[in-house]
């Protein structure tokens, strides 16, 4: 009997739905459990969860769990899908698999942002795409200096700056103009948002290296919005010990699939490419 946790989007009724026809056709034959409140404190009891909704559900799913990450399989009922996978209609195939144990286990490198004031902490959180830093009033601009490892790196006068990691590149981080990473990686990326300096560009760091952010800004993170902090206080992030742990219905190889799909780069994939792929 597996123990299996389904985590579906409550604001979207179709995630409810097939939810609940997932959970009545795995019970009895499988203990199954709904994430609620109630919940919390034995998720690391799971041993897999499966995510309904889009991407950020997903990334809600990631922040529920905390220290008590359990694989999640993804259910794509969303608009995008670079991180739910698995079409409606193939949820029972895919649960099938994974019940079989016929599955891998993909980890995505996750952030931690945290904000001390006075001496004491403010927030700690941990991420999946990214930490944003915006202008505090609409319609200016944030002034915000950076340090690598205590070592001074720039000034950015601009409207923010995103600190994603690899899985995050696909999103907020590629609006504005940053590079696409295999989510295989573990990296610390920056993007600019707008820079005043155009000389600004987008930077990879070592996963392993401290980020140090100061100045007056609001801090989202995988956009959710956090807190404001002053001109005068730093967040620091850092690469986190825990990783998000995602099924892969589709074999790391989908990942590229996804992002030829998704942003268009051809549709039908030639011939030739299983050939080239094969060599």
């Amino acid at each position: 009997m597996s123990r299996i946790l389904l985590l579906p989007n409550p604001y979207k009724p179709a995630a409810a739905a097939l939810a609940r026809t997932v959970a009545a056709q795995l019970s009895p034959a499988h203990h199954v459990a709904l994430a609620e409140e109630k919940n919390r404190g034995n998720d690391d009891d799971y041993d897999f969860g499966v995510v309904f909704g889009g991407d950020g559900t997903v990334l809600h799913a990631v922040n529920y769990l905390g220290n008590r990450q359990i694989p999640l399989l993804t259910v794509n009922l969303g608009r995008l899908g670079f991180l739910a996978e698995v079409a409606p209609t193939a949820v029972d195939a895919a649960l099938a698999k994974v019940l079989a144990g016929d599955y891998q286990v993909g980890e995505r490198m996750l952030l931690t942002v945290e904000f001390a004031r006075r001496g004491q902490d403010v927030f700690k959180r941990r991420v999946l795409n990214e930490v944003a830093f915006m202008p505090r009033a609409h319609g200016r601009m944030c002034r915000l200096q950076l340090a690598v490892g205590g070592a001074y790196l720039n000034e950015i006068y601009g409207d923010g700056l995103i600190v994603a990691t690899p899985t995050g590149s696909t999103a907020y981080a590629l609006s504005a103009g940053g590079p696409l990473l295999s989510p295989r990686l573990a990296a610390m990326l920056l993007a600019p948002i707008c820079p005043h300096n155009l000389s600004h560009r987008p930077l990879v760091l070592s996963p392993d290296e401290e980020l140090a952010v100061t100045g007056a800004a609001l801090i989202t993170c995988d956009g959710v919005m956090e807190m404001a902090i002053a001109a005068d206080e730093t967040a620091k992030i850092r690469r986190s010990r825990q990783t998000a742990k995602i099924i892969l219905a589709n074999s790391e190889a989908g990942h590229y699939d996804v992002l030829r799909q998704k942003l268009g780069w051809g549709a039908v994939k030639p011939a030739a490419a299983d050939a080239i792929a094969g060599t």
